[in-house]
């Protein structure tokens, strides 16, 4: 059987900082944000709008998303993910 992993609280508390960073950027209410959401489809972002959410993601977690990295953020999750993944690239694995 497919057993799912838990979720740690890292990425329950960066998901909840990305959809913050979402909510506030494109001035949405709170329950139209959720991970599965697309910034174009579902929002109607638009391309400034999107750099100028880049940019706050950028700032917020310290590293910078190349502009071919960032068109393939379609969905919020999109966003938790790739985050993740290049913030843990930057951090060492915590002791054992």
């Amino acid at each position: 059987s497919m057993s799912t992993p838990e979720k740690s609280v890292e990425q329950e508390a960066l998901e909840r900082e990305v959809l913050d960073i979402v909510i506030e950027q494109l001035q949405l209410d709170p329950s139209e944000a959720s991970l599965e959401k697309s910034f174009s489809e579902d929002f109607g972002t638009d391309s400034l709008d999107l750099t100028e959410l880049i940019m706050a993601f950028e700032a917020r977690f310290g590293f910078e998303i190349p502009q071919k990295e960032a068109e393939k953020l379609h969905i919020i999750k999109d966003v938790v993910d790739y985050v993740q993944k290049n913030r843990s690239d930057n951090k060492s694995p915590p002791s054992a």
